[in-house]
């Protein structure tokens, strides 16, 4: 079956692997694959260990958890602000048939993970740069916005300002 490996490297680029069963995503994933589950149609494998391992945040799967899965709009759009919470390691990814088992992975999953390198590259520096940007708590707060004098052009309308040093921050 067809299935996508995003390697925790962001310099290395996303891969159509061919995959046959568990022995296959084990000798991709490092590890006994463990199947996770943020979308309706997909799992994302990972080693069970792969954060006590010491393998790195896998930064390309992350994002996309945290931000477009299904699980992340069914909670308004981010799944967590935890910056710790992830995927580490490599990640392969392969579509879920439910009780027919495991199918190809789908398609707009290859065309969302399988873009130019140089973009990869430059995804994941956005990434690493907003995981910078945090408050004095530790917490990412609004990384996208670099001008915090001024609104988003469509804010929410659960947005409020408040004053932090002198400022109006929303």
């Amino acid at each position: 079956m067809k299935a996508l490996l995003i390697p925790a490297d962001p310099s290395r680029p996303v891969e159509r692997i061919e995959i046959n069963g568990r022995d296959d995503i084990r000798q991709h994933v490092g590890g006994l694959p463990e199947p996770t589950r943020y979308d309706h149609d997909s799992l994302m494998y990972v080693s069970d260990t792969g954060r006590i391992d010491g393998h790195p945040m896998n930064l390309r799967a992350t994002n996309y958890i945290r931000v477009e899965s299904d699980a992340a709009w069914k909670r308004g759009g981010q799944l967590t602000d935890d910056p710790t919470y992830g995927l580490y390691g490599p990640v392969v990814v392969v579509g879920d048939g439910g009780f027919a088992g495991l199918r190809d992975v789908p398609n707009r999953l290859v065309d969302r993970f399988l873009i130019p390198d140089r973009e990869q590259a430059n995804t994941a520096d956005k990434i690493r740069e907003a995981i910078r940007e945090r408050n004095e708590d530790g917490m990412i707060r609004f990384p996208w916005l670099k001008d915090r004098s001024q609104p988003p052009e469509s804010p929410s309308p659960n947005w409020t300002a408040e004053k932090v040093d002198g400022r109006t921050v929303y």
